[in-house]
């Protein structure tokens, strides 16, 4: 097979897992919305604006996440010499980058939430600083959601291993 159709087939498969992925994610995401509006005693959101909110939050965030990683391998690339280790690859960012990224995906995923969703029956903004707690809590249900199916996983692969005894 040709190097170039084998390279598109790869990256037609990529892109229809990309919208898989965040398409199943965002229906998740907006039981985590709406579980969130209903903790913080707001008025209840309908659940496909709740899903619109996830998913334009979800590609807006992962788009300047992909952006920022394409620039930084780019730039390793461009600009390592033959001393470069690509072991040490991950080290480059220190943890600052990362609580900066978090707060500024935090922000961004307020200020979406604060365009999309409607404060109460009067046709206005939410306020900002709803949108951040909403936001906020948002984040942190999807954060334990995503550790308890990753401790779920880890506790089925250690059963199945266990199993056929290695």
């Amino acid at each position: 097979m040709d190097d170039s159709l084998l390279f598109a087939l790869k990256m037609l498969g990529g892109l229809v897992g990309f919208a898989l992925g965040a398409g199943i994610g965002s229906l998740v995401g907006a039981i985590w919305l709406r579980l969130a509006a209903t903790w913080l005693n707001f008025s209840d959101i309908p659940y496909w604006t709740a899903f619109r909110c996830s998913l334009v939050s979800g590609l807006v965030v992962a788009s300047i996440n992909l952006a920022v990683g394409f620039n930084h391998g780019l730039s390793f690339r461009l600009l390592a010499d033959d001393s470069f280790q690509m072991n040490s690859l991950p080290f480059q960012y220190g943890p600052t980058f990362f609580l900066y990224s978090i707060i500024f995906g935090l922000m961004l995923t307020a200020v979406i939430f604060r365009r999309i969703i409607q404060a109460k029956s009067d046709d206005q903004l939410m306020a900002f600083g709803d949108a951040v707690s909403l936001a906020s809590l948002y984040y942190t249900i999807s954060f334990f959601a995503f550790a308890i199916c990753g401790a779920v996983v880890c506790l089925a692969i250690a059963i199945l291993l266990s199993f056929i005894g290695a």
